[in-house]
Order: structure tokens, then sequence, then C-alpha cells
């Protein structure tokens, strides 16, 4: 089984206050990447017209570093 999917563009902020400083300290990401799941697909047949499967796969992930498209910011207010 190999089935790559692109995640798409990834966006967080997080925002806290430093104690130290008292200032507002905010962070932020934004990311593209790709996930490439590799693995196994067992069948298993109950009867003629049902069957269950178990699935085990590795997952790759591929971060697109391309300094236009991924990028991590770190800002005081």
């Amino acid at each position: 089984m190999f089935e790559p999917t692109y995640v798409g563009v990834y966006k967080a902020e997080k925002s806290r206050l430093d104690s130290r400083t008292n200032e507002i300290l905010k962070g932020s990401i934004e990311y593209n990447a790709i996930e490439l799941p590799i693995g196994l697909r067992y069948y298993m047949f109950l009867n003629n017209e049902s069957s269950v499967f178990l699935l085990m796969y590795k997952l790759l992930w591929i971060n697109l570093k391309f300094k236009s498209l991924s990028r991590i910011l770190f800002t005081k207010k």
C-alpha cells in the first residue's frame, strides 16, 4: 500500500506571558508537507459478502522546506 497525501498549509499560533519580563511572547508556524504512508493491508473474508481488513503502515513525513512556503516566526508584543 502506498498513498501519498499533500497536507497543504498548516498554520498554528500560540501566545503566552513571560513571567520574568512581563512581555507577551507570540509564536506562529506555517508549513506545507507530504505524508507518505507505506504499509500492508490484510483482508479476512467472513463470508461471500463480508470482509474485514487489518492495516499496518509506517508514516513518512516530508516537510517542504521552501522559504516561501514554510516558516516559523517568534515575536514579542
